[in-house]
């Protein structure tokens, strides 16, 4: 808000400068008028002035030839030069209204040029006011755009630390975390345990441990327990070469350590055509892609993939690419499934937790 005012008033600023020089000019211009028609006037009445005094000195020599004519009391002698005064005079006469029409019409203009001086004096004032009010109102803009600023600075501060505040939290209740590759290890037991493989031998080891020496119907729940986990690790035991398969190809490149994240070719040819992902990729131990199958609804199933798979919602884009595959794949919807939770399960954002 406070950079919305100050540049409007910048804008004013801009057009009260303008309006200031163009008042300038006009003052100039009319000062320029007025000089000149004040010169004009000059020179008109200097010449009727001249011409006055000329006319004055033909009257005063016709008035003396006059005299002269009554002493000789002839009028023969000066009657000529009588004669010249008095044309002379007639054409100084009408000469003498020129002058003075001409007079009266500089003299209006200089009057004009001066008026009009006046109101550009008036007009450059008004405009120069104008101008100390916006830079007025700009020092005041200013203050308040710099007071905003401060305002905003010490807003996003605070937004600054109670962001760290919250993520500090989120973090230490595991709501966040960095983003982070699966060691080899954790992406070997992720897949088998996600497509249901690790829980079918677990099952298995449980029959067999139940078969060499049965529980007791009234065995406790720590006995039970027990159980669990010895045919958890039976589960594992055998499931180990998969494992050991996969620190061989996502844990040991050159000049890597088993803690470093890599990709390589040979990776994504195991992922590819090894085939035994895309194995556990389909139906059976009641995992996801069994699951889907028995859904209808392929919202239902987009969401069921995602959030098994990749712990998340699925956005749009994935829901109708989802669709696009179940209409494409016809018959074949268990293959269309299973090659779905195969791609999810190769793909990048399946390999790193978050």
């Amino acid at each position: 808000q406070g950079a919305q005012g100050l540049a409007s008033v910048e804008a004013d600023l801009k057009s009260a400068t303008d309006a200031f020089a163009l008042a300038e000019t006009d003052l100039q211009n009319a000062a320029t008028q007025a000089q000149a028609a004040t010169s004009q006037l000059a020179v008109a009445t200097a010449a009727m002035e001249q011409h006055t005094t000329e006319q004055l000195q033909l009257q005063q020599s016709l008035d003396s030839l006059a005299g002269t004519v009554k002493l000789i009391g002839s009028s023969d002698p000066l009657a000529a030069a009588q004669q010249t005064i008095l044309v002379e005079l007639q054409k100084r006469t009408v000469q003498a209204g020129q002058l003075q029409a001409a007079i009266v019409a500089a003299q209006q203009a200089a009057d004009a040029a001066a008026v009009l001086a006046t109101q550009r004096t008036q007009a450059r004032v008004a405009r120069q006011a104008d101008l100390e009010g916006v830079n007025v109102r700009l020092v005041a803009a200013r203050e308040v755009a710099t007071a905003k600023q401060a305002e905003v600075a010490l807003a996003l501060e605070a937004s600054r630390e109670r962001w760290n505040m919250v993520r500090e939290d989120s973090v230490q209740r595991l709501d966040v975390a960095g983003l982070q590759p699966l060691s080899p290890e954790q992406l070997c037991w992720s897949i088998l345990r996600v497509t249901g493989q690790l829980e079918a031998h677990i099952q298995a080891e449980l029959a067999e441990l139940e078969k060499q020496s049965p529980l007791a119907a009234d065995a406790d729940d720590a006995t039970k327990a027990l159980r669990r986990r010895q045919a958890v690790r039976a589960a594992m035991d055998k499931l180990r070469g998969n494992a050991d398969v996969f620190v061989t190809l996502y844990g040991s490149g050159p000049d890597k350590t088993q803690d470093d994240f890599f990709a390589s070719a040979d990776q994504a040819l195991y992922t590819a055509n090894a085939g035994n992902i895309f194995a556990w990729a389909g139906p059976g131990n009641n995992n996801v892609t069994q699951q889907a199958l028995a859904m209808t609804d392929v919202p239902q199933i987009a969401q069921g993939i995602y959030w098994t798979l990749l712990c998340r919602q699925p956005t749009a884009e994935e829901i109708d690419l989802v669709a696009q595959q179940l209409t494409a794949g016809g018959d074949n919807r268990a293959a269309v499934i299973q090659e779905m939770v195969w791609s999810l399960l190769a793909s990048a954002e399946f390999r790193f937790c978050r």
